[in-house]
């Protein structure tokens, strides 16, 4: 049955749709992790020697090896749990709230709609093309 599906002149546009979006999306998602990396970089770098506690917690929690580093990262960018991962060390040193807002503005805001921007742009452009060589098959 599913093999009938996709015979369908429709179904077929759509998986192409469907290809030529997710392509775009790839680039978005190298975009997206690199800048992850980058941030966890920098958050390692910066307090991975730092000793102390602050509400109960050590203040480089989550920032204290790479792969600890990555994983604090990439759920403060991914998730709204941001607050519980920045916290202790905007607390200690308010300096690493400039990095901590500039990682947000750039992931939250910037990549996270341009996901979108992406989607509804590689969409539209398949519908024009879709749409224009239906029109030159009609006049033909």
């Amino acid at each position: 049955r599913t093999g009938y599906l996709i015979l369908l002149p429709e179904v077929r546009r759509l998986l192409v749709c469907v290809y030529t979006v997710i392509g775009e999306i790839v680039f978005i998602a190298i975009f997206y992790i690199s800048t992850i990396v980058f941030f966890a970089w920098i958050a390692v770098t910066l307090f991975k020697d730092t000793d102390g506690t602050i509400f109960g917690k050590e203040v480089n929690e989550g920032l204290d090896t790479f792969s600890r580093g990555l994983n604090t990262v990439f759920i403060a960018g991914s998730t709204e749990e941001f607050l519980d991962c920045f916290l202790p060390t905007y607390t200690v040193y308010r300096q690493s709230g400039l990095v901590w807002l500039t990682f947000l503005v750039v992931v939250q805001l910037l990549l996270l709609n341009l996901v979108l921007d992406t989607i509804v742009a590689a969409y539209m452009r398949h519908q024009e093309e879709t749409e224009e060589s239906d029109a030159t098959s009609k006049v033909k």
